[in-house]
């Protein structure tokens, strides 16, 4: 069945929004749809693989249906490859339309099936502790969800990260609005190792360090305000580049937790 799916999902009809459109115009340099599908059913360019692994990206929603047959079966390595492997002998094809033209089929690369396959983490297990409390703490479909994040997710799962993890899935999925946002916050802190013991320490210096990033920023944006470009370069100035917002969001979010969790 997951074999089934996930053959199904790189074979359906994909319309290519506008948006999208624009992103691989930017990348490969060819701005109409004709001349797109050219560069995709070109096999001599290797380029043209990696578009495709951008234009079949597994979403959420796709990563949520599959949810529990991935439960059901629980795939290991071995299963893996067996899927990617009878996936490439079928010599599948992806039909694509592109805005203002027809569609068109275009085969897929056996490096694409690899990077789809392997993108959806099939073979990730989440430790049974925490799949235990969503189905405890969270109701469907919030509790997919959060297992497709968790899953998904880069985190390092080893002792201290788990049971900081159960904390935060009983503290706050009462906020069932927000509740996915601070899951997200949470899983990307714990991707990176911290050196302090305690997590909430280590929550408290992330917080701290991206407000420092924050304050230089709004220090540098206030000095060079009206510094001509070409005296910045002589003086070899380095912009800070980042989403303001998403920063203010981000600090906001560890500042909940660390209340709720104290």
């Amino acid at each position: 069945m997951l074999e089934e799916a996930i053959k199904e999902r790189l074979c359906s009809k994909v319309s290519i929004t506008a948006e999208t459109f624009s992103r691989l115009i930017s990348y490969t340099g060819y701005d109409s749809p004709e001349e797109m599908r050219k560069y995709l059913l070109d096999q001599n360019t290797s380029e043209s693989a990696t578009v495709l692994e951008l234009i079949l990206f597994p979403d959420e929603g796709f990563q949520a249906f599959i949810e529990e047959m991935i439960e059901a079966c629980n795939p290991g390595k071995k299963e893996e490859e067996m899927i990617c492997n009878r996936l490439i002998n079928l010599e599948l094809k992806a039909f694509l339309y592109f805005p203002g033209s027809a569609g068109f089929l275009v085969p897929i690369p056996d490096e694409t099936i690899l990077s789809f396959v392997s993108r959806l983490n099939i073979c990730r297990k989440t430790d049974s502790r925490i799949t235990e409390a969503l189905f405890i703490f969270t109701d469907d479909p919030l509790k997919t969800r959060c297992k497709v994040s968790i899953r998904t997710s880069r985190w390092i799962q080893n002792e201290k990260n788990i049971l900081f993890l159960l904390k935060i899935i009983e503290k706050m999925s009462s906020e069932k609005n927000n509740f996915l946002e601070y899951l997200s916050a949470a899983l990307e802190f714990m991707t990176n190792p911290h050196p302090e013991s305690d997590t909430l320490q280590a929550l408290e210096s992330e917080r701290q360090r991206l407000i420092h990033i924050l304050d230089a920023s709004e220090r540098q944006d206030h000095y060079t305000k009206n510094m001509p470009m070409e005296v910045m370069m002589l003086q070899g100035y380095r912009r800070i580049s980042f989403e303001r917002e998403s920063f203010i969001r981000k600090i906001n979010l560890f500042n909940t937790i660390s209340k709720e969790l104290l």
